[in-house]
């Protein structure tokens, strides 16, 4: 279903419009339509950043297996040794 939409072009725009429509002989909306196709198809895909990243998140390896073992009490010894420092 068509739905209508209104823009505002400069007086140059809709000449050259109106004089692209004539020749070609279509309306001023079929030009419309096909210019903004042709420019939707050109435009790149946005990626959100983790579209971005996929390939390469999880691929590097440390070497050390047992990064995510024990993390909280790993963190709870940090804030201590930390606190112990600043004093």
């Amino acid at each position: 279903m068509n739905a209508p939409l209104s823009i505002r072009v400069d007086q140059r725009t809709r000449r050259s419009l109106a004089r692209l429509a004539r020749q070609s002989r279509r309306s001023q909306s079929a030009v419309v339509r096909e210019a903004i196709d042709a420019f939707v198809a050109k435009a790149p895909a946005v990626l959100r950043p983790y579209d971005a990243w996929r390939e390469v998140l999880g691929s590097a390896d440390s070497g050390i297996g047992n990064l995510s073992e024990q993390t909280g009490a790993k963190f709870r010894d940090a804030l201590i040794a930390r606190k112990s420092a600043a004093r």
